[in-house]
């Protein structure tokens, strides 16, 4: 059973910047998770494989299937929907 968030961002995005502490802290709190960083610029086959449209956006994955997906840089909800894809 493999759980892991993809973050996808932009160097010139401030919500992107903004919400990568949180993300990092989240990383070392939930260490059955894996936690991936994706740039959008550098990065454009993942990007288009997941059809990314606006950043900072994750998506939550639970055996390689889509559980939960986030726009936005919104802590509590990123936060919320960590715990529960660690509680699945």
């Amino acid at each position: 059973m493999s759980k892991k968030i993809i973050k996808f961002y932009a160097d010139w995005c401030t919500p992107c910047k903004v919400i990568k502490p949180i993300f990092n802290e989240l990383e070392k709190q939930y260490t059955d998770i894996i936690f991936e960083s994706c740039n959008i610029e550098t990065n454009q086959e993942l990007s288009n494989k997941y059809e990314i449209k606006s950043v900072p956006y994750f998506i939550f994955l639970n055996n390689d299937k889509i559980v939960n997906e986030l726009v936005g840089s919104d802590s509590i909800s990123l936060k919320n929907k960590t715990k529960e894809l660690n509680e699945k």
